[in-house]
This record gives structure tokens, C-alpha cells and sequence, in this order.
């Protein structure tokens, strides 16, 4: 190894002097490089010895001694600064900052040139580089073997913490855990600072934001300190898991809390990324594989194109379905029309990726069990169904109430959930889905409806827009409702809605009151009225239907 006492025994340089930081000569120097930029710190990494003319030195003591910190945090082995040029000598609080850090701080004699500094200091290097990539070499071998074995992230970590000395973490490019690895010199074990949850975030969003959009391009691992609850700072070295195609498939953090990380370190730690990276691309493309084996059974299910119910059932079974099993088809619209908002078909593909995680995810903390593809702007859901049908509906609607809360946080305010009916049998499943879409289609043209639709309280309203033509539904809606459309239009009056929300609470006026925030008395009043413009006592039954019937075409069809 070649330390700072070491470059400062050259005898190719005369006249160097060591102004302050003697404490750090034993630093080791793995590389040159020259500062002309105080904001470029992002592109050091430790061991590097920084050549300087000054020029670029902000005036200050507070830049000037943070200059030398940062330096200090990312490791840097010394700094050595050539006077008489633009500077005409090291500021004194400079010097004073390096004793304290035991940063070793250098006056290279002006008679030198950087660059005859930096190829002098690098032949030196050069001598030892081949003793130093042994190291590196094994590490490869190593990682070889964990590619091959189960749970292979893993024991990528454990392979890079029994080399490194230091814990590390292997996150997605969501920043969600994946795989990590701790090691027993510690001081502050990883359970006791991070919640270590797989596939959640175990970093605050600030550290998060505070790497750069353009890591990927850096090729190279990046520094940032993460606060313990009790301010204790934590040196994180970043690395971007990234390969030729310039696509991050995650991030490796070690938490440099043992030991400083040497230059044989960071080549290993690109080798750790590119097996990192390996690993991710055949998760990828293997999940892949199994999206488009799913989608290719949904797409015959739910058109009925298997041509014997044994093969139906057979291929379900192959797709972890019971062929036993009454499962109830759920329809989620979790994006606006395309057309609607200009979404590209790749940030479509994208949202559907994140809703099938959404609704796998719901379901697995309700312990239920669902299957599905995400569709254009849809996922259509498998949802396995107990037998009797009020527990089936009761737990249907539980699911689809705690779905929609969790899509409704990342998604369009207009997401709808339609829950149909329970299929017996796998191939009653298509008449389900076309019930569904049929209702979707319903919707579509629709600018009010609730959330959570169940398909069995909607069979009247298929049936009219199946089999009744828009004209006449039309004609319907003004010869049933007509007179009431008339009066609130002249009176800017809101009868229609009250009649609505009659029928929505079976006749309870008190219940009808507090809906729409009206006295009772109002509300008896307004269905008085209500009854003398349509000159009917509400006594006949099919004529309630057939108001109740409008208002359904009125809201659904926007007529």
C-alpha cells in the first residue's frame, strides 16, 4: 500500500510540505485527482489523493473548512494544494480544521505542475495495483456460487459483508428491500436503526431525494450520511445497480460503520452490482414469463375458449386455482381512459404493475385469497368465495372496501370496484366477466356512481341497456320524471335528488333528512310536493318501479 508518508518521501518531489493533519499520514492513497469545482464531491471516492491550485477555493472559513470535512467524510487520504499561484498561502483556519480531522493538508512546491505530480504519485500505485486486485478476484468466485444457490440476494449480502466487514442492504429501484446482511461489529445493528421489512422502504424520503436523478450515470458509489434517533451520523456508500442499457434495477447501501472502505473494496462493490443486477433481470424476466403465462389463461377464461371443461379445469388448477371453488370476478378500474388523460401505454403498464400489487397486497393482510392480470386500464380479479351467500357477500365487500381505500391513495378518484356474483364453477366465470363489462360500459357514460358496485343490484339496469334502445330510454325517463325535471329546472329546486334518496333509504323520511341536511318537516314537505307534481300517491308498487327505474337510466346513462 502507498500512504500519504510515503508520497511525502518521494524524492522526485522536493521541498513538500505537510502544514497540518500529521495525525493522518497513514492514510492510504488508491488514486489521483485534481478539485475544480467545490460541488463535485459526489464524484470522489475514498482513498483519493486531491491535487489542487486553489483557484476554485471559496473565500470564508465556514466553505473552507467544510470543504475539508466532506473531503474527510468520503475519505479522501489527503489534500495537497499548490501555492503562489492563486493562493498566496493556506488559510489559517484551514490548517487549524485539518489538525483537528488529522486530515493530512500539503503545500506542493509551485515549481511542480499537478499533472507531473499526479503521473509520479501513480507509478507508485501502478507497482502495487496487481497485489491489491487479488482481492477483488476472489470476491468474483465467491459471488459466483451464491448466484447459483436459493435465495441467491442473499447470500450476495452475506458474501459482500464477510468481504467488506460492513453491513450492506440490497434494495429495488423503489428503494424497497430486497435482501441484507449484517455483521457482529456493528456498533449499530441494523434491527435497532431500520425496520427491516422485505419490499418496504427502509430509508426516510429525504435520504432517499437526496441522491441524484443521474446516479445511474455515475457508475461509481456516492456518499450520504443517514440520523439515528439519538444523532448519531451513519456513513452510507450508495451504489447504483445499473449495466449497459443504463437501466437501474436498484441500489446497494453499505453502512460503513466497522471499517473504511480501501480501493479494493469499491472495485469489488461493482462486481457485487453487476451479480446484483444479473440476479434482477432474471427475477424480471422470469415474473414476466409468469404475466403473460397468466394473462394468456385469463384471456381464454374469460372468453370460454377451453374446449372441454377438463381442460378449463385442468389449466386452472396448473394456476393455483380450485376448480372446487366458487370464485367471485371483481372488476377494478384503477386509471382513467387513455383518451382522457393522454396515459401512455408504458405508464399504463406501469400503473397496472402497481395495482395488482395493491390488490394482492389488500388481500393478504385480509388473509384472502386473489388472483388477476391488470387490463388496459382494469385489473380483473379472481377472488376465491365461501359457499354460503351471506358470507360470501360480507366478505366481498369487505375486500373491496379496504381495495378501494388502498387505490384510492394512488390512484384517479374516479377508481370503481364492480363485484360480481359467485360462479359455482370456473366456467361460469366468462358470463360473470360479461356482466361486468357491461356495467363498466354503463359507467363509462356515466358522471355519478358509487365506488363499489355489486352486480346483482344492478340486473335491471343491465337489462335495459342491453335490450331497450337509448331513444326510448329517453322517452321513458321524460314520460316517468319529466314533470319533476320541469320544476327543479324552473324553481332550481333539488326534488329529483330527494325522490333519489327516498328510494336509496326504502321510504324512511328521518333517514332521507339526515342525507341530504334537511329538516324532517322540509323533507315531508318536499315529497308532498314531490307527489302533487307527479299526481300519484306513491300506493302502486310498479309505479315506484318505474320512477325508481328512471332515476337509474337518468344517472347511469346521463340522460
Amino acid at each position: 500500500m502507498f500512504t500519504v508518508a510515503d508520497f511525502l518521501k518521494l524524492s522526485e518531489i522536493q521541498d513538500i510540505r505537510l502544514l497540518a493533519g500529521a495525525g493522518g499520514v497513514g492514510r492510504i492513497i488508491s488514486r489521483t485527482s485534481f478539485i475544480d469545482n467545490p460541488d463535485t464531491f459526489d464524484w470522489m471516492t475514498p482513498g483519493e489523493f486531491v491535487l489542487s491550485t486553489g483557484y476554485l477555493f471559496p473565500e470564508g472559513e465556514d466553505q473552507q473548512r467544510r470543504i475539508l470535512q466532506q473531503m474527510v467524510e468520503i475519505g479522501c487520504s489527503g489534500l495537497a494544494v499548490k501555492t503562489n499561484r492563486y493562493l498566496r498561502e493556506i488559510p489559517l483556519c484551514m490548517i487549524e480544521e485539518a489538525d483537528a480531522l488529522d486530515f493530512p493538508l500539503l503545500e506542493l512546491p509551485y515549481g511542480h505542475s499537478l499533472a507531473s505530480v499526479a503521473d509520479i504519485t501513480n507509478r507508485h500505485l501502478y507497482q502495487i495495483y496487481d497485489e491489491k486486485m487479488a482481492r477483488p478476484m476472489a470476491i468474483q468466485r465467491q459471488l459466483n456460487i451464491a448466484s447459483i444457490r436459493p435465495d441467491s440476494l442473499h447470500e450476495i449480502a452475506r458474501v459482500s459483508v464477510a468481504y467488506m466487514g460492513n453491513p450492506v442492504l440490497i434494495l429495488d429501484s423503489s428503494w424497497r428491500l430486497l435482501a441484507w446482511e449484517d455483521c457482529p461489529q456493528n456498533p449499530y445493528p441494523l434491527r435497532e436503526s431500520l425496520t427491516l421489512k422485505r419490499k418496504a422502504a427502509v430509508l426516510p424520503q429525504e435520504f432517499i431525494e437526496s441522491i441524484p436523478d443521474t446516479l445511474d450515470r455515475f457508475r461509481k458509489p456516492i456518499t450520504r450520511r443517514y440520523s439515528l434517533e439519538n444523532n448519531n451520523q451513519i456513513i452510507c456508500r450508495v451504489v447504483p445497480v445499473s449495466v449497459y442499457d443504463s437501466s437501474t434495477y436498484g441500489y446497494i447501501v453499505v453502512w460503513e460503520t466497522v471499517r473504511t472502505l480501501d480501493a479494493a473494496d469499491y472495485i469489488a462493490l461493482e462486481q457485487v452490482a453487476v451479480s446484483v443486477a444479473i440476479e434482477r433481470i432474471r427475477a424480471r424476466e422470469n415474473e414476466e414469463a409468469k404475466v403473460r403465462s397468466r394473462r394468456e389463461f385469463f384471456d381464454d377464461l374469460l372468453s370460454g375458449n377451453f374446449e372441454s371443461l377438463s381442460a378449463a379445469r385442468a389449466m386452472a388448477e396448473l394456476h393455483g386455482l380450485r376448480s372446487d371453488t366458487p370464485y367471485r370476478c371483481l372488476l377494478v378500474r384503477y386509471a382513467r381512459d387513455s383518451a382522457e388523460e393522454r396515459i401512455t401505454q408504458q405508464k399504463l403498464g406501469q400503473e397496472g404493475d402497481r395495482c395488482m400489487e395493491i390488490c394482492l397486497h389488500t388481500a393478504k393482510e385480509l388473509c384472502l385469497s386473489v388472483m388477476g392480470v391488470p387490463y388496459s386500464a382494469y385489473a380483473v380479479l379472481l377472488l376465491a368465495s365461501p359457499a354460503g351467500e351471506r358470507e360470501s357477500e360480507t366478505q366481498a365487500r369487505r375486500y373491496a372496501e379496504a381495495l378501494y381505500d388502498a387505490l384510492a391513495a394512488q390512484f384517479s378518484p374516479k377508481s370503481f370496484i364492480i363485484v360480481g356474483v359467485p360462479a359455482d364453477d370456473i366456467t361460469r366465470i366468462p358470463e360473470t366477466y360479461r356482466d361486468l363489462h357491461s356495467i363498466a360500459k354503463i359507467l363509462r357514460g356515466s358522471t355519478t356512481y358509487p365506488p363499489i358496485i355489486f352486480a346483482e343490484d344492478y340486473t335491471v339496469v343491465m337489462l335495459l341497456e342491453k335490450y331497450v334502445d337509448r331513444k326510448s330510454l329517453a322517452e321513458f325517463v321524460r314520460k316517468t320524471l319529466g314533470a319533476l325535471e320541469d320544476y327543479d329546472r324552473e324553481n332550481h329546486s333539488r326534488l329529483l335528488m330527494t325522490l333519489d334518496v327516498y328510494f336509496s333509504k326504502s321510504g324512511n323520511i328521518t333517514e332521507v333528512a339526515k342525507q341530504i341536511y334537511i329538516h324532517r318537516n322540509t323533507c315531508i314537505y318536499r315529497m308532498e310536493k314531490i307527489k302533487s307534481i307527479l299526481q300519484d300517491d306513491f300506493s302502486n308498487p310498479m309505479k315506484l318501479l318505474n320512477y325508481q327505474a328512471a332515476l337509474w337510466v337518468m344517472k347511469f346513462l346521463n340522460l
